[in-house]
């Protein structure tokens, strides 16, 4: 069994979070995480960190690309 077919693991493949008039603001080709793995997600203030979250938890759609 492969470990993202495992309950509760993370998939996303080419996402990408636009805003008008502000562009790309978040560009993820691929993330695989395994299910009880633990993650940090660091960066600047104003890079995506709180827009990518909401995409993983489907609080927010993505401009492009998948999240399973």
């Amino acid at each position: 069994m492969s470990a993202l077919s495992e309950p509760g693991a993370l998939h996303v493949h080419d996402l990408t979070i636009a805003y008008p008039g502000a562009g790309t603001i978040v560009s993820v080709p691929v993330l695989e995480v395994t299910a009880g793995a633990t993650v940090a997600i660091a960066g600047p203030s104003g890079t995506g960190k709180t827009s990518l979250l909401h995409a993983l938890a489907g609080l927010e759609r993505p401009t492009a690309g998948t999240v399973a």
